[in-house]
């Protein structure tokens, strides 16, 4: 059972895959719709965050290092190479 969560709000113009790894472990994944939040299960350590089109379209839309468990985050942008993940 996980201590918190990561949320990210997705307002992209299209529903995402998020992944969020420690080291070489994937902790948690989620897919989130259009302006819609997701949740990663976590705890309270460091984080890498991974946002995909989809589970099978890789490389990563983007990435954000250094991602806090209990942290809240916004992924925006309309086309690749535009995308971003900032903290909300």
């Amino acid at each position: 059972m996980s201590s918190t969560n990561v949320t990210l709000h997705n307002e992209s113009n299209a529903p995402i895959v998020a992944e969020l790894w420690w080291g070489c472990f994937k902790i948690d994944s989620t897919t989130i719709k259009m302006n819609e939040k997701g949740h990663l299960n976590c705890e309270y350590v460091w984080y890498d965050l991974y946002v995909y089109q989809d589970i099978a379209a890789k490389p990563e839309l983007a990435r954000r290092t250094g991602v806090y468990g209990y942290s809240s985050w916004v992924f925006t942008g309309t086309k690749i190479g535009d995308y971003h993940i900032n903290p909300d």
